[in-house]
Order: structure tokens, then C-alpha cells, then sequence
């Protein structure tokens, strides 16, 4: 993998004006669509390529979901960023010998699951249904956002909120779900 040294995290901080003209058409390394290419990229650089799947699959229930939330709390976009903090938190090859022994990997990946259930997205909720008379709940782990949207009837609404208390059975279930490796690479001897 070619390797072009640790992230601008301020970056992320700028508002970004995609070139419109050529050779860019409006793309942009830190744009939407770009976010899932540095996901892979930045797995590569922890030392946890393995992981890619998993998260990747994770990930991906949530695709779509984007619509329905804050700006801010844009799935692809938030694990991006968190994935990005710990690259530039990788010290320099020099104060780290070996750099991804299995130890350093199964506390660097556990963080890095904590981190991402700590998002904000994770916590939102959806039901189809009558205002406040919801008939089906959204489940994130059993089926993808784009499936669930699948499932609404034509007098149904969509309706999406952030709970005042986050619920920890559910949060356990996401760790389990990426520690576990439900998604295909299965990190239990790494975490």
C-alpha cells in the first residue's frame, strides 16, 4: 500500500469547496464517497487491514441513513474521523518496537470499537409507522437501513430521533457485533 504519511486532521475542519473543474469534476479526498476508500486506508496503516470486512459491513447498515440525520452525524464521515485521529495518534516507528505486535493491536482495536459506538449515529432510532404509534422498529445489526426502508407501507412514516438515554444492551451488541467479526474477519484472537 502506498503510504502518504499521517492525515491533516485539521482538514477536517475546513469547509470543503471541491474543485468543480477538471481534472477533480467535484471530487474531493474528503468528500462522502471518498470516506469509505481512507476507512480502508487507515485500517491498513493501524495494522488492522483483517478488519476491513467487518467494519466495512457494519458500516454499511447504516448506508443511506445519512439522509435522515445531522450533518454531523453522517456515518461514513464520523467513522472516517475517528479512524483518522488514531492514525496521527500512531507514534513514530523509532518509539515503537514492534509496531503492530498483537498486544498493541487488541488494545488499539478495542479503543477503536469503543470509539465508533460512542458515535453519535449509533445511538439514532427509526420506526415506520402513525406518529408516535410505531409498527416496526429499525434494527441495525438484523437489517440494513436500506432494507428497512424497504419495509414501510404507503400510509407509514419514517420517523428518526436521537433517545435522551443511550441504551447499553444495544451498544453492547454493536461491540460484539465488530469485535466478534460477524461481518467476515474475525478479530477474537486480535481483541
Amino acid at each position: 500500500m502506498e503510504h502518504f504519511g499521517h492525515p491533516d486532521l485539521n482538514a477536517q475542519l475546513r469547509v470543503a469547496h471541491p474543485n468543480d473543474g477538471a481534472p477533480h469534476l467535484g471530487r474531493d479526498s474528503m468528500d462522502h464517497t471518498h470516506a469509505v476508500f481512507v476507512i480502508v486506508q487507515s485500517l491498513g496503516e493501524l495494522g488492522l487491514s483483517s478488519w476491513s470486512a467487518t467494519l466495512l459491513q457494519w458500516l454499511g447498515r447504516f448506508d443511506g441513513f445519512e439522509m435522515h440525520l445531522p450533518d454531523e452525524c453522517d456515518p461514513a464521515i464520523c467513522v472516517r474521523q475517528t479512524l483518522l485521529r488514531h492514525v496521527a495518534a500512531i507514534p513514530s516507528p523509532e518509539e515503537v518496537a514492534p509496531p503492530f505486535s498483537p498486544e498493541r493491536t487488541g488494545v488499539l482495536c478495542r479503543q477503536i470499537v469503543q470509539d465508533l459506538i460512542e458515535l453519535d449515529f449509533v445511538s439514532y432510532r427509526s420506526y415506520w409507522g402513525q406518529l408516535l404509534a410505531p409498527r416496526l422498529h429499525w434494527d441495525p445489526l438484523s437489517h440494513s437501513w436500506l432494507t428497512f426502508l424497504e419495509c414501510g407501507q404507503p400510509e407509514e412514516d419514517i420517523c428518526t430521533w436521537c433517545p435522551v438515554h443511550t441504551n447499553d444492551q444495544l451498544l453492547h451488541s454493536h461491540s460484539a457485533f465488530l469485535l466478534q467479526g460477524r461481518g467476515g474477519g474475525n478479530l477474537r484472537g486480535q481483541c
